[in-house]
């Protein structure tokens, strides 16, 4: 799973820590207001900056989207590069537990990789799309050694539910007063069950 290239990389620990705060607060801007709603401005004084001194460390609006998006694909990369010497079941909870997590803690990153990709530029798409990809191949190997009967195009379908049970419950249970760790809890459960037909966790 790849990242894109970026028009700057700041070379200092402080343009770095700027960098990621602006960043930080795009994210929440872009996930509460939208993505055009959205202004340069608006992101650099959220941040402590004018909306310029933006333009030293990213070079569009759009550049700051895929800064966003990166984040959550290098996370779930690591589940991925995690699961390398793991047995197939001890993989797919590995990812089941991994991502379940992200949409929960990283609700808004995820709300924009699926409601925001399109506004992006296609070469960037095509990255996104390639990146799914593999995480997905990464998801079906595993599920079809826990479940070797399933053909691939039916072990896909099943993740793909999967993942939509993942995001579409995230937002309507933390709604409902439940703490993160308990949303995580029972979607975990339900995603497993989804894939697997019994939960093992409980």
């Amino acid at each position: 799973m790849q990242r894109a290239e970026y028009t700057f990389d700041p070379p200092t620990d402080r343009g770095r820590a700027r960098r990621d705060r602006i960043i930080a607060v795009a994210t929440e801007l872009f996930h509460e207001r939208g993505f055009y709603a959205t202004g340069i401005d608006d992101i650099g004084t959220a941040a402590g900056i004018t909306g310029p001194g933006v333009y030293r460390h990213f070079g569009s609006k759009d550049e700051i989207l895929i800064a966003v998006l990166d984040r959550i694909w290098m996370m779930l990369r690591s589940g991925i590069d995690d699961a390398n010497d793991l047995d197939d079941q001890t993989a797919l909870e590995l990812f089941v537990d991994t991502h379940v997590r992200l949409s929960v803690e990283r609700r808004a990153e995820f709300s924009l990789l699926v409601d925001d990709l399109r506004f992006l530029p296609d070469s960037y798409q095509d990255l996104a799309h390639r990146n799914s990809a593999i995480y997905c191949d990464a998801w079906c190997r595993a599920l079809r050694g826990v479940r070797p009967r399933l053909a691939v195009e039916e072990a896909n379908l099943m993740i793909q539910a999967a993942w939509r049970i993942s995001a579409g419950s995230a937002d309507a249970m933390t709604a409902s007063g439940r703490d993160d760790e308990e949303v995580i809890a029972i979607l975990r459960a339900m995603v497993w069950t989804s894939l697997v037909g019994s939960s093992v966790h409980g």
